[in-house]
Order: structure tokens, then C-alpha cells, then sequence
């Protein structure tokens, strides 16, 4: 169970947190909420990647995958060998067979600058689920993803995700995901 324990957080001047308490206790954590609402911020905080000012972040497992918005990939890197940076030596191989659960095995000698940015979001899944965890991290994961490929997609990611928070603008994505969903900005939890 990951808690944030009235934490606070500023960027500057603006405070996107004061004082706010929440506790995830299901296996999928939908966040939901406008942009600028603190999704993001508090997938950072859960991840180790930024630090509250106040209050403490408790109970997260030292293995965690994150997806960012951006999806991160090495340039030079094909999308195989992007996978296979995140596997033990000798095991790169493995990386072929993560591609092929994202839809991507046409692609895997392709560089990202040659990828649609729909194929780069799943390249960029397929590492996280390749590197593994306790938690995983996905910011807007789906994002780029036409409706069919986002059905196919998200129960290979549940089938391997332990735990799993995930960030959603779509009502759709969101009922795909399942879980408790958490509205950040509002005040509200459901």
C-alpha cells in the first residue's frame, strides 16, 4: 500500500499540493484530472523523482517501472535494443518477444525517428514491462493509441503489472484500466 502522508509540493510559487493525504490500497490506481491538476507530479513523487516539501511519500517497493509522457527512447538505439537496455546480459533476445506483445515486431530494427509516435508509446511500455517490478509507473500510457489497439494492449499490461498506477484523460481508457479511480485537483476519491 503506497501512501502520501499530507504531503506538500510546490513548483515555485505554485502549489499543486498542500497538506494531502491519500492512500492507494488496490492493484490498479486509475489518477484522473484536468491538466495541471498534479497527476504527473504525484506519479513523481510516488517514483522517488521529486521530493515533497512537507509530509512523506510511504510504502513504495524499491523495484518501480515508470512510463513517462515522453516516451524516452535512445535514439540511436533500435526498438529492440532499446528494450534490451533494460534486461540482465544475456538476455537480450527476451526483448523480441515484449515487442510482439505490444504489436511491434515489424518494427524492431526500426529507430524511433521512424516510428509513428503511437509505436514509439509502446516501445516505450514494452521496455518498463520488460525491466519489471513491484510498482508500475504510466503516465498517460495510451496516449497515441487508437481505441482497438488500447483493448488489445491493456490486459497483456494488467497481466504482468503487480501494482500499477496509471494516469487517464479518457473516460474509455479509464474502464479499461479497472481498479479505484482517484480524481486529483478536486478533492474527490472514488
Amino acid at each position: 500500500m503506497i501512501k502520501f502522508d499530507h504531503i506538500s509540493f510546490s513548483y515555485g510559487e505554485r502549489k499543486v499540493f498542500d497538506d494531502f493525504t491519500l492512500e492507494l490500497t488496490d492493484r490498479v490506481t486509475v489518477l484522473e484530472g484536468a491538466s495541471g491538476s498534479g497527476k504527473t507530479t504525484l506519479l513523481k513523487l510516488a517514483a522517488g523523482l521529486l521530493e515533497p516539501s512537507g509530509g512523506r511519500v510511504l510504502g513504495v517497493p524499491e523495484r518501480v517501472a515508470f512510463t513517462f509522457q515522453e516516451n524516452r527512447l535512445l535514439p540511436w538505439f533500435s526498438a529492440r535494443d532499446n528494450v534490451a537496455a533494460v534486461l540482465p546480459k544475456g538476455h537480450g533476445d527476451e526483448a523480441d518477444v515484449w515487442l510482439e506483445l505490444m504489436e511491434l515486431s515489424d518494427v524492431s530494427g526500426s529507430l524511433p525517428g521512424n516510428m509513428s509516435g503511437g509505436q514509439q508509446r509502446r516501445v516505450a511500455i514494452a521496455r518498463a514491462l520488460a525491466f519489471g517490478g513491484d510498482l508500475f509507473i504510466m503516465d498517460e500510457p495510451l496516449k497515441g493509441l487508437d481505441e482497438a489497439l488500447q483493448e488489445r494492449v491493456v490486459p497483456r499490461i494488467l497481466e504482468r503489472a503487480k501494482n500499477l498506477i496509471v494516469t487517464s484523460h479518457s473516460g474509455f481508457e479509464t474502464e479499461l484500466w479497472g481498479g479505484n479511480v482517484v480524481r486529483v485537483g478536486g478533492g474527490e476519491t472514488g
